[in-house]
């Protein structure tokens, strides 16, 4: 599935040079590596032109789907679902197009590809686990705005790191009055670009952050095969069921663990974690993606934290809560019953 050409783009990169930890490394260690440039994921968004197109859309070069992994840490204690995605775009679409891209949630190819000697590369995006169809005119390019989609159904059965993105079938030959492209962060300032496991056997195994699927049917890393640091902006909006167990799903250094009561009358509380100092804004929607109000906490601590959204004054319904901070930024949907 994956290039086997790969190494070539790799080569400059040693497994030696990659050993360098703050700790001495031993076999099983999993290793990340972060940009420390911080960037608001939505607030700071650009769309890298790539030929005709977008790198991260419509171009001569054929690129057809976009990825970006979060990670569930919550092992079986936490059931997670995802209700839908927050995007942010870029493009010319003529108002005449029936043309249609299709938002996908894919589970974990575990599979390892090997690049080099002692050096492969696995978890790429495997199957997908739901999908939901959009008109390309129902982006909101025009209105400069992120959108919300829900999926028909929720996403349900999520034990593990799973990828978020879309997929868009076209001719890279006749692109024109409908060249779009997925908004990310600037490149060199995206978190938590990158891990690696060693194995026992002396195996070096890389995990991408972000994955384009080229022309030929091969997914390759962003970072490592285009040299493009960078997180997509699009934003998966979960449902935190707890059950037994604190569970958690993570992005670039934030933790979201869910906010209590849900369902909510008066107000909610959002418990996260951070994994360095960060400033903290919080910006409730309804289901539409209408924003109704900001909440700001400046200068807090690494460690888990809770903030509390006042809720007075909303008539009962389904709501959305975006967390964003220097590190990343998470979004999850609650309702609201009075």
């Amino acid at each position: 599935m994956k290039n086997f050409i790969l190494p070539l783009l790799f080569t400059a990169c040693s497994v030696t040079a990659f050993a360098q930890a703050a700790k001495p490394t031993a076999a099983g260690d999993t290793l990340y590596y972060y940009n420390n440039t911080y960037a608001a994921l939505i607030d700071s968004s650009v769309a890298f032109p790539s030929n005709t197109g977008y790198l991260l859309g419509t171009n001569s070069y054929g690129d057809s789907a976009f990825a970006e992994m979060f990670d569930f840490t919550g092992g079986n204690d936490t059931a997670v679902s995802v209700m839908g995605l927050i995007s942010y775009w870029s493009g010319n679409v003529s108002a005449a197009t029936g043309d249609s891209l299709t938002f996908r949630i894919w589970g974990i190819d575990t599979t390892s590809y090997q690049l080099d000697t002692n050096v492969y590369v696995a978890n790429f995006p495997g199957g997908s686990l739901g999908s939901k169809k959009v008109a390309l005119t129902a982006l909101n390019i025009a209105g400069n705005q992120p959108i919300t989609t829900w999926f028909d159904a929720p996403v349900t059965g999520i034990n593990g790191n799973f990828y978020a993105g879309y997929s868009y079938s076209y001719d890279p030959d006749s692109i024109t009055g409908r060249s779009i492209g997925l908004h990310s962060t600037d490149t060199g300032k995206g978190q938590h670009l990158n891990h690696y496991q060693l194995r026992a056997n002396g195996d070096t195994v890389f995990t991408p952050r972000n994955a384009i699927l080229e022309s030929n049917g091969y997914w390759y890393d962003l970072n490592k095969d285009l040299g493009k640091k960078i997180n997509l902006s699009i934003i998966p909006i979960y449902h935190l069921q707890h059950t037994t167990g604190v569970g958690t799903v993570s992005n670039q250094g934030l933790s979201l663990l869910g906010n209590y009561p849900n369902p909510a009358t008066e107000s909610t509380n959002i418990r996260f974690s951070l994994a360095r100092s960060s400033d903290v804004t919080v910006q409730l929607m309804n289901a539409t993606g209408k924003l109704l109000n900001t909440f700001n906490e400046s200068g807090l601590t690494p460690g888990e934290h809770s903030i509390a959204l006042p809720l007075t004054g909303y008539p009962s319904g389904n709501y959305i809560y975006i967390l964003h901070t220097g590190a990343g930024t998470m979004a999850a949907a609650f309702s609201i019953s009075k």
